[in-house]
């Protein structure tokens, strides 16, 4: 894996005539991570949106291979098999097990998973003893662990969480 790079230029975005943030970039290279925080309203679940092209950003442009999004709209987005993104709704079913949701989620993907593969993505999470009950009577730090387990089953090179 050579030079692969995420990278974001001059970043800005805006809400309801607000600026939440402007001037922002940054380059996080193959195998790095980039921590981000800050106080409630600031803009950080709006930057990642904006990196996964799923908000335009009001300036600047977010560069990776395989996409490039301009100011102002994201009409091309990435491609799954190179993105996974978990914000704040986890994207599962609340009828489907914790196996059940990683082996659909996998097969809506075009992937082939087998349940013994599911079984141990969860118990890489410590959710084996939990991976048979629907997720509705998880936890939300358990819930967080089956969405955190579809990463262990995901070609994705990008994680943003």
């Amino acid at each position: 894996m050579a030079s692969w790079v995420l990278t974001a230029m001059d970043l800005a975005c805006q809400k309801a005539q607000r600026t939440l943030f402007e001037g922002v970039s940054f380059s996080v290279p193959a195998g790095s991570w980039l921590h981000i925080e800050g106080g409630n309203g600031c803009g950080k679940t709006s930057l990642l949106r904006i990196l996964c092209g799923l908000s335009p950003a009001a300036h600047g442009q977010v560069k990776w291979p395989s996409f490039s999004s301009s100011s102002p709209s994201p009409l091309s987005r990435p491609d799954r098999s190179v993105l996974h993104y978990i914000g704040h709704a986890l994207g599962l079913k609340p009828d489907l097990s914790a196996c059940e949701n990683l082996c659909a989620d996998a097969q809506v993907s075009g992937l082939a998973l087998s349940r013994a593969q599911a079984l141990q993505a969860l118990a890489a999470q410590g959710l084996q003893s939990r991976a048979h009950l629907p997720v509705r009577v998880l936890s939300q730090g358990q819930r967080q662990g089956v969405a955190l387990a579809r990463l262990r089953t995901s070609p994705a090179r990008l994680w943003i969480l």
